[in-house]
């Protein structure tokens, strides 16, 4: 199995990270979608978010490193290789 490259696990947990801000704001009282442009973004995780955009922006500006609250966390045990 060929290991997944770390750039792509860093933009994954990125877009993770900023799709689970919003679970508190995605639906309405009667359980319906409520579009990203109506969602109350005071209802968003904004750690999460900081922490995703910071990893993301790390990710674009060339750097695969991630942000301090990341770097000291070892990270998930994963079922395949990472290099």
């Amino acid at each position: 199995m060929r290991a997944l490259p770390r750039i792509v696990l860093l933009l994954l947990l990125a877009l993770l990270l900023l799709t689970d801000a919003r679970r508190g704001a995605r639906l309405d009282s009667g359980g319906d979608v409520i579009p990203l442009d109506e969602q109350d973004r005071s209802r968003w995780n904004h750690a999460k978010v900081a922490e995703g955009t910071a990893l993301l922006d790390a990710v674009l500006r060339g750097g695969t490193t991630t942000p301090p609250r990341q770097a000291a966390w070892p990270g998930p045990t994963l079922p395949f290789p990472v290099n």
